[in-house]
C-alpha cells in the first residue's frame, strides 16, 4: 500500500506530539536514514514536516518493486527494521534515489548498510522548554515545577508528555490527592508511581505499545533494570542480567534508556522514570529475585565508588546498618555528586540510634542544598549545644547566606572554635563561607582576610576545599576591582569542583561566574553560562543555587529584550521564596515593568525589595533596588528620588559603584539640573571602565548625551553609547538608542530606518517610546490624512484648503525646498504676486499651527523657510511614502536577507500615492516611483518564493502584481508554469486564458502555453 504526499493519517494525539517542534535543521541528507524509537516519540510525524513539501511515496511495508515515482521513498512504522530488504531495495533503486525508514526497532547490531544514516530518541525528545509549551497549550498547566517534574519523568518522550499533562489536567480519581501543580519537594518517586498506576492510560500505553514490541528476554532485563539506577553494560555483566552489551545498546538506541550523569565519568544510563514505574507496578520481581538483585547491586555499587545507587539499594533491602555506613563514608560525595535529596530522606529513615551528629550534620547539609532552609535550621540549630565547632558553624552559616542574611551568618562564624587540630577541609570552608558573608555586606577587608585563610587551609584539605577557597578570593577580587582575577579564580574554582566530582559546587561556581559576565557586558555569554549553571543545579537537585542562576539568565534576558522569558524566570525564583521573599527577583521584576511603562507595578516591586535587601544587610541586592526605585518616583516626588539615588552611591562599592552614579545622574537630569549630571557621567565612567562594566560604561554614556548643551558632543556621546551596547549584545538598549538617535535633527535615511525598526520591536516587547516632540505623520498612500500626536485630523481641522495643499505639494518634493513662486502657481494659477505673497503667509502660517497646536517646537521645526523658498523637514514627520522607499529599497539591496523587510514594505503599500488627486502635475513624479518601487518589491517576493519552491506565496504575489499592472507578461507566464508544476491544472488553465485576454487587447502576439 503506498501513498502519495503528506503520508498516512495521523491519530490527533500523535499529531500534537509535534507540533512545538519546530525549527530544527532539516536531517535526511543521507541515501538511507533510518529513524529509530519506541512507539510515542512522534517519529512518523518528524518524517512529515521534514520533508513537508517534497514528493513523496510512503509505504507501510518495503515496496518489492522499489521505487514508483517520488523524491523520496518513506517505509513508515515498521515493527522491526528489515535490513535485508532495505539492502535489495537500495541496490533497485539506485544511487539517485533517498529512503527513509521509520522502525520501532533499530537495524540488527551485525547490519551493513551503504550510506545509512540513523536518527534516533535524542533527535526527537520534546526539549524542557518543548514541554512546558505542550503542558502549557494543551493542557492549560504553567506552574514551571510541574513543567520541569514533567520533563524529568518522561524524558522529554511526547507521548508520555501528553498523557502525563492529561492525566493531571484531568483530575482522575487515583491522582485525587495529586495536584495539577506539583510542589517542589513532592518525590519525583511518588509522582511517577501515580502518574504510571495500572488503570492510567499511561500505564496502558507503555505495556501495550512499548513493552509489547520488544522480546521475552529485553521484558525481563527491563523488570530487573527498573529496580537499579544507574546502569551500564559492567553493572548487567557482574549481575547476570541480560545479554548486557546487545540488550542496553537496542534499549538505549530506542529509547528507553537515556544517558545520566555518573560521577565516575563512564557512560551511565537509567530507565525513563515513568516506564521505571510502570514495570515496578505491572511485572513485580519475586522478593526473593528482588533482594538478591538488590544485594549484588549495592555491592558493586560501593565497590564502583557510586555511594547514591549504593544507598538506594541498601534501602531497598531495608538494610538500615549498610545504609548508615556508606553515609558516614561517602554521604558528602553522594550530596556533591547530585544526589541531595537522596541523602536527606536516607538519614530520616534512619532509627533514632544510628542518627549520629555526624548523620545530623550530614542531613542538615542534604536540606541546605536542596533550599529546604528551615528544616536545616531545625536540624542544625539544636547540634550548637554540643558546641560550634568549624564542621557545624560552616553548615549553619552557609543557609544564613543562601538565605541573603549575612549579619546572622557573620554571628555564627564569630562564635565558631578551632580547637585541636581542625580537620582542614572543614576549616577550608568555614573561612569560605565567612568570606562570602562579608562580600554580601560589601566589606572588601574582611573578605580578602577570609578569602586568604580558607586558601591556605584548602591547599591541604583535596580539590573541594581548595575550589571553595577559590570562589571566595574571585568575591574578594570582584569587590576590589579586580577583574581579571575574578575571572581567574574563577576558572580554577570551577575545574577544582570538575575534578572532585563536585557538581554542587560547580552551579555555585557557574552561577557567580555568570555574574562576573554580567557585570562586564557580556549578556550572551552570562545567558549560556546562567542556563548551564540552572541546568546543573536542578540535575544535581541543588535547588540552592537554582534561583541565582535564573535571575542572572533573567537580567541578561532583559538587556537582550527577551522580557517574557525573563519575567517566567523571575516569577518562578519568586515561587521558590513564598515563604520569606528575596530582593533579587524582585528587583528583577521592577526592572521589567519600569522599561514597560508600569510604572506602579514597578515601584511596588522596588520597594518591597529594598526592605527585604535592608532587612538581611545585604547591600549586594540593596542597591540595585534603591537605584530602580529612585528611576520611577522621580516624577511624582524628586526629592525623594534624589535622597535614594544618594543612598544607592554611598552604599555601593566596587563594581555597583558605576551604576549609582549613574543613577545619581539621571535623577539630576530628569529634575534640569545638567551640570551635575554632566558630573556624574564623568565620574562613573572611571570605575565603569577599571571594572570592565561595559554596560555602566554605556549608560554613563547615554548620561552624558543627554546632559550635553552641545549638540554634536551629545551626539558623538550618544553614537559612542549605541556602539557599546551593540558590543555587549543587549537588544533591547540597543533599540532604545537607534529609536532616539533616528528622530534628531539630520538623522540619515538608513538612521530613520533603523528607528523605525527599533520602535516596531520596542513595541512588540512592550516597551513605550516617549516622544520627545509632536508626532506628526502624514499618510500619502492611497488617500491623504495627517495624524497628530495619534489623533487623525478632521477637515474642520484646516481652517485653509491651501494650506492643505501646501502640505501635499512639500511631501511630493520628499524634503526638497519649492520655490515660492512655483508654490504659487499650483497654488493661486494666474493670481497676481503681490496678492499671492500675503495669501502665501497665512497658508505657512496655517500648516505650522496644524501641525503644532500646542506651539511646543519652534516654528520652523517641521516646515522650513528662507531664500525664497519653502521645505518640509522629513526628519521631523513621519511620512508613509517615504518609509515603503527606505524599507523596499533596503530590502531590495539585500533580498535573500531582506525579505521581511519586503513584505513589511508590501504592506505598506496600501494605494498610489494620492490617488484622490491623479492629475495634479506635482504629484506625478512620486507617484510613478512608488508604483514601480511596489512592482519591484512584488516581483522579488515572488522570484523569492519561486526559488523556494513554494507555490502558495509565488501564486499570491505573482496576483498581486496582475493586480497592479495587468499586462505584465513575465507575471502571467510564470503564474501559469507554477500552477501547473503543482498539479493545479485548472487553476494553469484560467490563468492562460487571462493572459490571452491581455495580451490581445494591447495588440501582443502571445506566447506559448508553458
Amino acid at each position: 500500500m503506498s501513498h502519495r504526499q503528506g503520508g498516512p493519517a495521523v491519530p490527533p494525539a500523535r499529531r500534537r506530539e509535534v507540533r512545538v517542534a519546530r525549527g530544527t535543521a532539516m536531517p535526511l541528507t543521507a541515501r538511507c536514514t533510518a529513524v529509530v524509537a519506541a512507539a510515542g516519540y512522534g517519529k512518523t510525524e518528524a518524517v512529515r514536516r521534514w520533508l513537508r513539501g517534497a514528493s513523496v511515496n510512503w509505504h507501510s511495508r518495503v515496496p518489492p518493486e522499489g521505487r514508483d515515482g517520488g523524491d523520496w521513498l518513506v517505509i513508515d512504522d515498521l515493527r522491526a527494521f528489515p535490513a535485508g530488504q532495505v539492502r535489495l531495495l537500495l541496490d533497485r533503486t539506485g544511487p539517485a534515489a533517498k529512503v527513509v525508514i521509520v522502525s520501532r526497532l533499530p537495524p540488527p547490531g551485525g547490519a551493513r548498510l551503504p550510506g545509512l544514516r540513523v536518527l534516533g530518541p535524542a533527535d526527537l525528545a520534546l526539549s524542557a522548554a518543548a514541554v512546558a509549551a505542550v503542558l502549557g497549550r494543551e493542557y492549560g498547566i504553567r506552574d514551571a515545577s510541574t513543567t520541569r517534574q514533567v520533563h524529568a519523568l518522561t524524558a522529554g518522550w511526547p507521548a508520555l508528555v501528553h498523557l502525563a499533562g492529561g492525566q493531571l489536567s484531568a483530575g482522575a480519581s487515583m491522582l485525587a490527592d495529586l495536584p495539577a501543580e506539583l510542589p517542589t519537594d513532592l518525590p519525583a518517586e511518588l509522582v511517577a508511581a501515580r502518574l504510571a498506576a495500572p488503570g492510567t492510560a499511561l500505564a496502558g500505553f507503555v505495556r501495550t505499545e512499548v513493552l509489547a514490541a520488544f522480546p521475552p528476554a529485553i521484558c525481563r532485563l527491563l523488570a530487573d533494570l527498573a529496580h537499579l539506577d544507574p546502569v551500564d553494560a559492567e553493572l548487567c555483566g557482574a549481575l547476570g542480567i541480560g545479554r548486557a552489551e546487545r540488550d542496553l545498546d537496542v534499549l538505549v538506541r530506542t529509547g528507553l534508556l537515556v544517558p545520566c550523569a555518573s560521577p565516575t565519568g563512564r557512560a551511565a544510563y537509567r530507565l525513563v522514570p515513568l516506564v521505571g514505574a510502570v514495570l515496578l507496578a505491572c511485572r513485580p520481581l519475586p522478593v526473593p529475585a528482588r533482594r538478591r538483585l538488590l544485594r549484588q547491586a549495592a555491592a558493586w555499587y560501593e565497590h564502583a565508588g557510586l555511594p547514591a545507587a549504593a544507598i538506594t539499594a541498601h534501602r531497598g533491602l531495608g538494610d538500615h546498618a549498610a545504609c548508615a555506613g556508606v553515609l558516614l563514608t561517602d554521604g558528602e560525595r553522594a550530596i556533591a555528586n547530585g544526589s541531595a535529596p537522596l541523602v536527606a530522606e536516607a538519614v530520616r529513615g534512619l532509627p533514632q540510634a544510628l542518627r549520629c551528629r555526624r548523620l545530623r550534620l550530614l542531613l542538615g547539609q542534604a536540606l541546605t542544598v536542596t533550599g529546604r532552609y528551615e528544616e536545616a535550621l531545625a536540624v542544625l540549630v539544636p547540634l550548637a549545644e554540643q558546641g560550634m565547632d568549624a564542621a557545624l558553624a560552616w553548615r549553619l552559616g552557609s543557609v544564613h547566606c543562601l538565605r541573603a542574611r549575612p549579619h546572622e551568618a557573620i554571628e555564627v562564624f564569630g562564635k565558631a572554635h578551632l580547637s585541636g587540630v581542625p580537620d582542614p577541609a572543614e576549616e577550608a570552608m568555614l573561612h569560605s563561607w565567612h568570606a562570602t558573608a562579608h562580600w554580601l555586606t560589601g566589606d572588601p577587608a574582611a573578605c580578602g582576610d577570609l578569602a586568604a585563610r580558607a586558601f591556605s587551609a584548602g591547599t591541604a584539605a583535596g580539590p573541594a576545599a581548595e575550589a571553595a577557597a577559590h570562589t571566595a578570593l574571585a568575591l574578594h577580587a570582584m569587590l576590589s576591582g579586580d577583574p581579571a582575577g575574578d575571572a581567574e579564580h574563577h576558572e580554577r574554582a570551577l575545574r577544582l569542583a570538575e575534578r572532585a566530582g563536585d557538581l554542587v559546587q560547580a552551579a555555585r561556581i557557574r552561577t557567580s561566574r555568570s555574574g562576573l559576565l554580567l557585570d562586564e557586558g557580556e549578556y550572551a555569554e552570562a545567558l549560556a553560562e546562567a542556563l548551564a549553571a540552572a541546568a546543573l543545579a536542578e540535575v544535581c537537585a541543588a535547588r540552592a543555587y537554582l534561583p541565582g542562576a535564573l535571575c542572572n539568565a533573567a537580567e541578561a534576558l532583559t538587556a537582550m529584550g527577551r522580557l517574557d522569558e525573563a519575567t517566567g524566570h523571575l516569577e518562578y525564583v519568586l515561587s521558590l521564596h513564598q515563604r520569606d521573599g528575596s530582593a533579587r527577583p524582585l528587583t528583577g521584576l521592577g526592572d521589567i515593568h519600569r522599561l514597560r511603562g508600569q510604572r506602579q507595578l514597578a515601584q511596588a516591586a522596588y520597594e518591597e525589595a529594598v526592605r527585604i535587601a535592608e532587612s538581611a544587610g545585604n547591600r549586594q541586592a540593596l542597591v540595585p533596588a534603591l537605584c530602580g526605585l529612585a528611576l520611577v518616583v522621580h516624577q511624582d516626588d524628586p526629592e525623594a528620588a534624589e535622597r535614594l539615588a544618594a543612598r544607592a552611591a554611598s552604599a555601593s562599592g566596587g563594581r555597583r559603584a558605576a551604576r549609582a552614579l549613574v543613577v545619581r545622574g539621571r535623577v539630576a537630569a530628569l529634575t534640569g539640573d545638567l551640570e551635575r549630571a554632566l558630573r556624574a557621567a564623568r565620574q562613573a565612567t572611571e570605575p565603569a571602565r577599571r571594572h570592565h562594566d561595559k554596560a555602566a560604561l554605556a549608560e554613563a554614556l547615554e548620561l552624558r548625551a543627554a546632559a550635553e548643551r552641545d549638540p554634536a558632543q551629545a551626539r558623538l556621546a550618544l553614537a559612542e553609547a549605541l556602539a557599546t551596547w551593540q558590543v555587549t549584545g543587549a537588544l533591547l538598549h540597543v533599540d532604545r538608542l537607534r529609536a532616539v538617535r533616528g528622530h534628531l535633527p539630520r538623522a540619515t535615511s538608513a538612521e530613520r530606518l533603523a528607528a523605525r525598526q527599533a520602535a516596531e520591536r520596542l513595541q512588540a516587547a512592550g516597551v513605550p517610546l516617549t516622544p520627545v516632540s509632536p508626532v506628526v505623520t502624514v499618510r500619502t498612500l492611497g488617500g491623504f490624512e495627517v495624524v497628530v500626536d495619534g489623533v487623525p485630523l478632521p477637515p474642520s481641522a484646516w481652517q485653509s484648503r491651501k494650506a492643505r495643499g501646501l502640505l501635499r505639494i512639500l511631501v511630493s518634493r520628499r524634503g526638497r525646498a519649492v520655490a515660492r513662486e512655483e508654490i504659487a502657481e499650483f497654488l493661486w494659477p494666474g493670481e497676481e504676486p503681490a496678492r499671492v505673497a500675503h495669501r502665501m503667509s497665512v497658508a505657512l502660517s496655517v500648516l505650522r499651527s496644524v501641525l503644532d497646536p500646542g506651539r511646543r517646537v519652534a516654528a520652523d521645526h517641521f516646515v522650513r523657510t528662507g531664500s525664497g523658498a519653502v521645505a518640509l523637514d522629513t526628519s521631523q514627520v513621519g511620512i508613509d511614502v517615504e518609509t515603503f522607499l527606505e524599507e523596499a529599497e533596503y530590502g531590495l539591496s539585500r533580498p535573500e536577507h531582506g525579505r521581511a523587510l519586503l513584505i513589511a514594505a508590501e504592506r505598506r503599500y496600501t494605494g498610489d500615492f494620492l490617488e484622490d488627486e491623479p492629475y495634479e502635475e506635482w504629484s506625478g513624479a512620486v507617484r510613478e516611483l512608488a508604483r514601480a518601487t511596489y512592482l519591484r518589491v512584488v516581483r522579488t517576493l515572488a522570484d523569492l518564493a519561486l526559488d523556494a519552491a513554494d507555490v502558495d506565496d509565488a501564486a499570491r504575489w505573482l496576483l498581486r502584481i496582475l493586480g497592479r499592472d495587468h499586462y505584465d507578461e513575465r507575471s502571467h507566464l510564470d503564474l501559469v508554469r507554477v500552477l501547473r508544476s503543482a498539479g493545479r491544472h485548472g487553476e494553469a488553465r484560467r490563468a492562460y486564458e487571462r493572459y490571452l485576454a491581455a495580451m490581445r487587447a494591447i495588440d501582443v502576439p502571445p506566447a506559448r502555453e508553458p
